[in-house]
């Protein structure tokens, strides 16, 4: 008797839990749908509509992109029961018939979201291969997905992958091959808010070719990081390392490419305005003003090349302090500016000849306007300008 009742209170137990976790899983989904049908800075949401069940519900809307005149439907269908392998399952619909020769159906993206224990989400995104030829334009895009982890409503990585990419016309050439973006935002960052350009993080970039046609990249490895100081404007830093560049046409090439740069006081509100800007001198000269005022410091910890097995290293930094400007470049090198590149002769003299190495020191300081200071490879030039 005892097991029986044991039994019964189990299977009441089991049946509570379900329906608590479904009612739990129900609502998750329904924050999940409030915070991917808001508009972005890329795109506005329209006709949006959710229907709430008890085991599965139903959303959808449109997008329309802000810089092209495409519409796009975005279909979800969500389950609320906690152990299914994926809690959403979300499709993008092509609504443009200019671009339908370029998809095999009307459906050119899956995405699936699978609500995991302690408020973790994950969403991993699956683009339909391409590949197709019209007007002598070719576009190939294959095994293209996208990897999203969110933890309540923040996203803590994001990691695209892309096997192959190419987009080519009687012009142009963009190829890509074994892409690998990732990006790990340092504070909160809300979903919806993921194509915003300004926020916090660290991107790791790996991309085996990049083809441009007119130059051609091999291994490009990349480490960027970038956070608000107290100040509220940007430090950071890059990390870049190249192990081929190649300019067929130019007959030109430099192997193992690396840059070491680091940076203060970006100005965060100068840096917003440019993204709205519409580029033309007065308001560059304002945003340059602006700029200064933040007394932003750079520092080029390694900029080095090999051309021919020989090597090519600079050093600089550059600090800026209520509008005043305070350089300072070295370079070693056991090439010539011209045996670089035969554009870059004029830049010779300025080199001293060490028993086959060059070397270049440079200084500048114009803290006092009527005396500012240019010294180059020792030689002080008093310069009032």
């Amino acid at each position: 008797m005892k097991k029986i009742i044991m039994g019964i209170i189990f299977l009441i137990s089991l049946v509570v839990l379900f329906f608590i976790s479904t009612f739990y899983i129900n609502s998750i989904n329904e924050k999940i749908f409030n915070q991917i049908s808001k508009n972005t800075d890329y795109y506005q949401v329209e006709d949006i509509n959710y229907t709430k069940n008890f085991l599965n519900s139903k959303g959808s809307f449109k997008i329309l992109l802000n810089d092209l005149p495409y519409i796009f439907t975005i279909n979800i269908d969500f389950s609320n029961i906690f152990f299914a392998s994926n809690n959403a399952k979300i499709s993008i619909i092509n609504e443009n018939e200019d671009i339908n020769d370029f998809f095999t159906n009307k459906e050119i993206m899956k995405i699936f979201v699978n609500i995991k224990t302690h408020d973790k989400i994950a969403i991993n995104a699956k683009f339909n291969d391409i590949n197709t030829t019209k007007d002598n334009k070719t576009l190939l895009i294959k095994n293209f997905d996208i990897h999203i982890d969110l933890k309540e409503k923040f996203v803590e990585k994001i990691q695209l992958d892309i096997n192959h990419f190419l987009f080519e016309d009687d012009y142009k050439k963009l190829e890509l091959k074994n892409a690998q973006i990732t990006e790990f935002p340092f504070e909160g960052l809300k979903f919806e808010d993921i194509f915003n350009s300004s926020h916090n993080g660290e991107q790791k970039i790996n991309i085996e070719l990049i083809d441009l046609q007119d130059a051609i990249i091999n291994t490009l490895k990349a480490d960027i990081k970038t956070t608000i100081n107290a100040n509220n404007d940007y430090d950071g830093l890059l990390k870049l390392n190249i192990n081929r560049f190649q300019a067929p046409f130019k007959d030109f090439s430099l192997d193992n490419i690396n840059v070491d740069l680091n940076f203060t006081n970006l100005s965060k509100k100068a840096y917003d305005q440019y993204l709205q800007s519409n580029g033309d001198f007065f308001s560059m000269m304002i945003l340059f003003s602006q700029f200064l005022k933040s007394d932003p410091e750079f520092f080029l910890n390694d900029f080095s090349f090999l051309k021919e097995e020989k090597k090519f290293q600079a050093k600089a930094q550059a600090l800026i302090k209520n509008n005043n400007i305070k350089t300072q470049a070295n370079i070693k090198s056991e090439l010539l500016p011209s045996q670089i590149n035969p554009q870059f002769n004029n830049f010779d003299m300025y080199f001293v000849d060490n028993n086959g190495s060059y070397t270049l020191d440079f200084n500048y300081d114009d803290t006092n306007k009527s005396d500012i200071k240019i010294i180059l490879n020792g030689e002080e030039f008093n310069s009032n300008l």
